[in-house]
Order: C-alpha cells, then structure tokens, then sequence
C-alpha cells in the first residue's frame, strides 16, 4: 500500500477516535483506550446497526482499583500490645494523627518511617512504604488514624482483653456453623470430610495446648465442657455416620478420620467415657480398613493415624508403623498431617524413638525461627500472603509458631502469632479485614472463618494469643 495513504488512513482514523471520545466523560483517562469496551448488541445473529450521531454512545471503562493507603488492623489492637500502621503511596508524609471517631479531634501524633519501596505488577508504577508505632498510646476507644497525602484508615478499636473479646464473637458463631450431614438428592464428599477433620484436629489442639484460653459459658450454660470441644463432639458424632458399617473405611478420608477420632478419643475422655470409647472403635475400625489397603491413602495421613492411635492405646502396632513412616517421612513441619502427627508423637507418654522425636523438634524449632525473622522483614509483616493463594501456607506456619511458643514461651514468636492476626484483620496487600465478613471483598466467595480447612487453625492460633492476655 501506497506509504501517502497508509498516512491518510492512520490520520482519519485518529480524528475519529479524537471525536469519538471529545463527548466523554472527563474522568476517562484518554491514555487508556485499549481499555474502553463497546457492548455487542443484543442479537448477536443481526447484523450491527449504525446508531445516528443524536444516540447516546455506551461505553465501559474499569479504572485502576485504588486501594488504601492506611493499612490497620479493623479488628483492633490490644491495649498492652505492640501498635503499627502501614502506609504506602507515591509519597508519604513524615506524620500521621490518630484521631477519636466520635469526636474527630487528634489525640495522638506520630512519626512515619520511610522503609520499603514496594514495585507492583507494572514496572512503572512505584509505591513507598512507610511504617507507624503507636505502642505508646493506650487509651481505650474507637479510632481511625489520617495523615497528609494519602487520606485516612478504617475504623479500629484500642481495647482491653481485646482477644478475649474476639474469642467470645467467635464462639458464638459455632452454633451458625453447619453439621457436616448429606442433603437430598447429595453426597457428602470424601474431600469434604477431610475438611472437617482437619477443622476438629486444630480444635482438639487448641484445647489441648492452650486450655486456660478456653470459655465454657459463651453459649448456653456455664458447664466443664469448653465451648468448642462441645462443638466439636457434634462434628464428629455426625462424621461417624458416613463410617461404612461393614469395612470402616471412608476411602481417602479414612486416616484423616482414623486420626481425628482417635485424638477426640482421649481428649473427650474425662467428660464422657462412653461416647470417647465409642470413637476410639470407630478410629480403630478405620485402621483395619487402612491396614488392609494402605495405598487407599498418603503416607503422611497414615502416619498421623497411627501415630494417634498409638497416643489413645500404647499399642506396640501402631507404634511400628509410626516408627517406619515417620523415619522416612520427618521432618517436614509444611505438611500439616504430618506435622500433626509429629506433635502427637512427641507428647505420648509411651516409649518413643528418641531420634526421630529430636529430628522433629529440630525442624520445628528451625521453621519458627525462619518465619520470626521473614515477617519481620516482610512489607506486611507477613511473608505468605492471602490474596496471592498462600492461605494454606500462612495458617501451617501458624500452626508451628503456636506449637513452638507453647514449647519454649518464647515472647517474640507469640508477637510473630500477633502480627499475623494483624495481617488478617485488615493490614494487608489489600487492605481488607478478612476476619470481617462485611468488609472483606477478595475472600468473599470462601471466607477464612467460614473454611473448616482454615478454622480449626485459626483458633489454634487465637487460643495462643489469648493466652497471654
């Protein structure tokens, strides 16, 4: 083609382009065209008909999404606890103002620490990240904190016994938490039994390690049965009716099943014999089914069976198979069975390998001291994060750090917990609380609390918190 024309073409079709966006409105950025969507008309079978200039044009235009720029946590900051703000923005002032939020007047200065240039996706495109202490300020209240720039946070609490509060809202959501069970015309799934299992473990746990963080008079009456773990006893009492009659086995569920009750088993003992007894059949019913099979599921869930089962019984058998398998599978604190199955381990009082349980703790003391130091060093104080799918991975650390502290009581891991919590609340990569059901948007198709995969390690990791208060 002639170059005069393909000049005359490329100059008639941006003067079209130039008249076609001079109606538009003022708050499309003309620079973002490639972004701008002309709706197909609605009979797709017709052809396109030209519309007469008097017709008003539809057009579609996504922005950028404009995140905060103060981060907070929404569900509050302990009074005695450790106080941060982040702060991120082009450019960021050198203080920030905490002011009362039914007053609106400043009743707390502070200095903004310039420490991080944080690069997002588009190379471009650059933000400073600045960070805030308020540790020193521990007047009880409702506040939001505003600095020059880039606006004002949410809403937060600076509030006494602050996770004890958070505890008692959590526990009166477990009678809103649905009973594992079959609809008509469903099946309930292997995958989602493992689920739930893995929810009543991470109860168990927490009752186990931290019980003086319990409360047994959140619902109903005050009684000896911790709130929880009567809630947990209906999960299990409805897992057991997918238990087959005949063989025991649940299919690929059958350890994670083995596993949970034989732990329930022990840990329900003292407040009825009965019932735990009846678990501990179940539990052993599944072994045999296991036993028979062993390829019907992993080798780590396996391990976590046995090791359990050998914690409920002393039984030389199940020992056996702990030993062979946690040999060659420890340590490796990542996977949560196992880690499971290595706590279990360590705290029977039967004989052990001594070797392996050292082995063990070796690995789980490492990972805490990895993870303490990461998210110091992390923009958000939390190296796995939530909205790039590191779900899993930040509640397994979770899992170990709770463990650890309980172990050695080591105060800069119990902040380490803290900071995650944080994290979750609401000082994150986008800003959003996603312990709040109302203000989380990115989670909420599967919300944290709502997850049986995430919530009996998430009480674990609140149980922790609480116990130092």
């Amino acid at each position: 083609m002639n170059s005069k024309i393909e000049k005359t073409l490329a100059g008639l079709l941006t003067l079209c382009v130039v008249i076609g966006l001079a109606g538009c409105s003022p708050y499309i950025d003309n620079s973002q065209v490639d972004n701008i969507v002309v709706f197909p008309a609605a009979d797709e079978d017709k052809e396109p008909q030209l519309l007469g200039m008097e017709t008003q044009p539809v057009i579609s235009y996504t922005g950028k999404e404009q995140l905060p720029g103060v981060l907070v946590s929404q569900v509050g900051y302990s009074k005695t606890g450790d106080k941060w703000v982040i702060f991120r923005g082009s450019r960021l002032p050198e203080e920030f103002h905490i002011l009362d939020r039914e007053t609106g007047k400043v009743v707390y200065t502070g200095v903004i620490e310039v420490e991080a240039l944080d690069e997002t996706e588009e190379a471009s495109v650059r933000e400073l990240v600045g960070y805030g202490d308020f540790t020193g300020f521990q007047t009880e209240g409702n506040y939001y904190i505003e600095c020059d720039y880039i606006g004002r946070s949410y809403h937060f609490q600076i509030k006494d016994q602050l996770y004890t509060s958070l505890m008692e809202e959590l526990l009166k959501t477990l009678d809103d938490r649905p009973i594992l069970q079959a609809e008509q015309g469903k099946t309930v799934t292997e995958a989602e039994i493992i689920a739930q299992c893995r929810n009543i473990s991470g109860l168990l746990l927490a009752v186990e390690l931290f019980p003086n963080a319990q409360m047994n008079k959140v619902n109903g009456l005050e009684n000896k049965t911790p709130d929880v773990l009567e809630y947990a006893t209906e999960q299990v009492a409805a897992l057991t009716a997918f238990q087959d009659a005949e063989t025991g086995g649940l299919g690929s569920a059958s350890a994670w099943y083995c596993a949970t009750l034989a732990k329930f088993s022990y840990s329900y003992q003292k407040y009825d014999s009965t019932f735990a007894t009846k678990c501990l059949q179940a539990a052993d019913k599944a072994w045999k089914y296991i036993d028979s099979d062993p390829d019907v599921v992993q080798e780590a869930e396996r391990f976590y069976a046995a090791a359990e089962l050998y914690r409920a019984t002393g039984k030389y058998r199940y020992h056996a198979v702990a030993k062979e398998l946690g040999g060659k599978l420890l340590p490796d604190t990542q996977n949560e069975s196992l880690t499971y199955g290595g706590i279990t381990y360590i705290s029977t009082k039967w004989n052990l390998d001594k070797n392996m349980c050292n082995t063990f703790i070796k690995d789980l003391m490492n990972q805490a001291e990895v993870i303490s130091l990461e998210s110091k060093d992390a923009t958000y104080m939390s190296k796995a994060l939530v909205t790039e799918g590191q779900t899993q991975k930040l509640f397994q650390q979770m899992l170990v750090m709770s463990v650890v502290d309980y172990i050695i009581t080591n105060q800069e891991y119990a902040y380490a917990i803290e900071r995650h919590h944080l994290y979750l609340g609401g000082r994150n990569e986008e800003g959003n609380s996603f312990l709040n059901y109302e203000v989380c948007d990115t989670l909420s198709q599967a919300d944290i609390l709502s997850n049986p995969e995430y919530f009996g390690r998430y009480f674990l990791m609140l149980s922790e918190i609480k116990s130092h208060e």
